[in-house]
């Protein structure tokens, strides 16, 4: 044909609407984890590099926040739109035909590093009154077993300081040899924690006071039963059990577990792995309601590993004059506040979609980009709009026949 089937100008239009449909019917980007519905007291700031790159920086935070299925149902669909697209503009015999899918899977791929790699424009919590302070209560470094190489102690820090976090507990697998003594990193403390494994439970542990021997605690059930009745008493520390180990492996008696737990002590509500956004869902209500019943508290975790870069929550405390202390009175003043039980932290999360179930999942991506584009904040939309129609201009203004061979 001489002209080619795509319109641009009709795409650029359907972009349009789409996006002014979704910021009439506009959400605030963070909810309560806990109580349900819009999060008060803090906000999301949207730096001059996310703002500049609006429609790529959204679309690396909601694959961020993509569960394990969700994740195959994008690469569906990205695989689909390629074929819809040749389907739409043939191209001119086999060796281009291979030479397209090529260069559609590299564009695809060098995406991926950018959204989840690269040290990218980030969002980040604010707060009006003072006193308030976001912490993360699980991450990890270089040091872990699976930690990205090039994520030091020091990487994770300077990350956490630019999505918002005052403090975080560098929390890595059954070592403590990156987190002692607290620290300061600019206007960022990392604290002191670990992350065990006993019994096919991930326990966090946060602020203990000296390595723990993990053997003494390496005998199946009656193991994990006793570290969890004595990890107060006995380090100083304050357990979290983790998603998704929790759910998946102890479902049937988490319920014991929370009761012998030594106080304080948390459940996670919010995890931001993939493995973890896939259950979190349907974990949530049967959690919920436990910990209001135990007297635990609410904990979310960034569980950074540095393989991704927006985080899908913040744990929010009150925290007075925390600005003026060095870490390890932070420490003290983090560990203490959680012994106010289920009302001594509150989680902000990104808002995204829920893991279907079953087949339901391959809906899921277009769920989410509804959800985008309804939390993109007002001057993002004008910028995705911007780059809406650049890009309809410079496709109209290439010669007709690059436009065909495309």
């Amino acid at each position: 044909p001489s002209r080619s089937a795509v319109n641009p100008a009709a795409v650029a239009a359907l972009g349009t609407a789409f996006i002014l449909l979704g910021q009439w019917r506009r959400l605030g980007p963070l909810a309560d984890a806990v109580e349900g519905g819009p999060f008060q007291g803090a906000r999301l700031e949207f730096p001059a590099g996310w703002v500049l790159t609006a429609p790529f920086s959204a679309l690396a935070d909601l694959l961020t926040f993509s569960a394990a299925g969700q994740a195959g149902a994008w690469f569906f669909w990205l695989a689909g739109s390629y074929w819809l697209w040749r389907a739409l503009r043939p191209w001119r015999g086999p060796a281009r035909a291979f030479l397209g899918w090529g260069l559609w899977l590299a564009a695809a791929l060098a995406f991926l590093v950018w959204a989840l790699l690269a040290p990218r424009p980030l969002a980040d919590i604010a707060f009006d009154d003072p006193d308030l302070a976001a912490i993360d209560f699980h991450s990890h470094s270089s040091c872990s077993h699976d930690g990205r190489p090039s994520f030091t102690p020091a990487a994770n820090a300077d990350w956490h300081s630019r999505a918002g976090f005052r403090a975080g507990f560098l929390t890595d697998h059954n070592t403590e040899a990156c987190a002692r003594p607290a620290s300061a990193a600019g206007g960022f403390a990392s604290l002191t924690g670990t992350e065990l494994s006993l019994h096919g439970a991930h326990i966090v542990v946060l602020g203990q006071r000296a390595p723990i021997a993990q053997g003494r605690y390496d005998r199946g059930q009656a193991g994990l039963e006793a570290f969890l009745s004595a990890s107060g008493p006995a380090h100083g520390a304050v357990p979290i059990l983790s998603l998704p180990e929790y759910w998946r492996h102890h479902r049937a008696d988490l319920d014991h577990l929370a009761g012998v737990m030594a106080r304080p002590a948390g459940i996670e509500v919010s995890n931001g792995s993939p493995k973890a956004l896939q259950v979190q869902d349907a974990a949530r209500p049967t959690v919920l309601e436990m910990l209001r019943r135990r007297a635990l508290f609410p904990a979310c975790a960034t569980d950074n590993h540095g393989w991704g870069q927006a985080p899908v929550c913040w744990n929010v405390m009150r925290l007075p004059g925390h600005r003026r202390q060095e870490p390890e009175a932070l420490q003290a003043s983090v560990l203490a506040r959680l012994d106010g039980g289920p009302d001594a932290v509150r989680v902000a999360e990104r808002r995204r979609v829920a893991t279907a179930p079953g087949a339901k999942v391959m809906l899921d991506p277009l769920l989410g980009l509804w959800v985008l584009v309804r939390t993109l904040p007002p001057i993002g939309a004008g910028a995705t709009l911007a780059w809406l129609w650049v890009l309809c201009a410079v496709w109209r203004a290439a010669p007709e026949e690059r436009r065909h061979r495309g």
